[in-house]
């Protein structure tokens, strides 16, 4: 089974079916942009037999707009999805049009978590085997692009990089179905309960720039799962220079990534710091 996915345009169910195609996934949620499906598009589509998900897009820089921005683009999905009349087992692809680093992946799989929260068993995400590997435990229909050689297991559609299809002057995308989207729910993901996650900033020095950026952060209100109690004994604590073994800032697990990389620098810093009194 394939499914067209393209931007130039609008095309029938009847032109895609003739064309050999057994779905389509159509661009939803930024009004205004040509690309994007309308209800009498996805009527015909469905008349003529096919299965119809949905995709958002707005740049290919939406993966780096964190939760907030995934909880956006959720609603905008969702809301056009509904207002074109997808059918509600139709999956909705939230993108990562680009190659990602490690740090970048992790920035990804923040953002399809916000999606994630508005979709629910909808939720989709696309991109190259990096930002598969980034959310592929999620629990959400994962979509991928680039090497066929570098398919990740679970993978439920691969976007073919080595050919394309034109129907009706548009050049179309070819998807090949390797685990099914329409009838089957997605794998459940673990479960990722909003309970708290901890870091403790043991040993710091209070002008040790770690610290300080502790403070600073603290001082914000950076961190969202503190209580104002705990943030003020926090913070009062960390710019008296008392920051201790048993300091221990509770954040909210949306913010674990951001935190767990502190939490490395702040390891780091110990062992300088061990290293230093060792050599005194």
């Amino acid at each position: 089974m394939t499914f067209a996915d393209y931007s130039a345009g609008r095309l029938t169910g009847e032109q895609l079916k003739a064309a050999g195609f057994t779905g389509s996934v159509r661009y939803l949620g930024t009004p205004g942009r040509a690309k994007n499906t309308t209800p009498l598009e996805v009527a015909s589509h469905l008349a003529a037999g096919l299965e119809v998900h949905g995709v958002y897009e707005h740049n290919t820089m939406d993966w780096a707009t964190g939760y907030a921005g995934g909880v956006a683009a959720g609603e905008a999905l969702l809301a056009d999805a509904n207002r074109c009349g997808l059918p509600a087992s139709s999956a909705l692809f939230v993108c990562a049009d680009r190659h990602l680093t490690t740090r970048q992946g992790q920035q990804f799989r923040t953002y399809v978590l916000g999606a994630r929260s508005i979709l629910g068993s909808r939720c989709g995400a696309y991109g190259f085997g990096e930002a598969i590997d980034a959310v592929a435990d999620l629990g959400v229909w994962l979509w991928q692009c680039g090497s066929r050689r570098a398919i990740r297991p679970g993978t439920h559609l691969y976007q073919r990089n080595d050919a394309t299809r034109r129907v009706g002057g548009i050049v179309c995308d070819i998807n090949e179905l390797r685990q099914p989207l329409h009838t089957a729910s997605p794998p459940q993901p673990e479960q990722e309960e909003p309970s708290m996650q901890y870091i403790a900033c043991q040993g710091l020095d209070a002008q040790h720039p770690d610290a300080i950026s502790i403070a600073h952060r603290l001082e914000s209100g950076d961190f969202i799962g503190l209580t104002p109690q705990a943030r003020d004994a926090a913070l009062e604590d960390a710019q008296a220079g008392k920051v201790h073994l048993d300091w221990v800032i509770p954040v909210d697990w949306r913010e674990f990534d951001r935190i767990s990389q502190l939490r490395r620098q702040a390891d780091q810093a110990l062992v300088t710091l061990a290293a230093q009194k060792a050599g005194a």
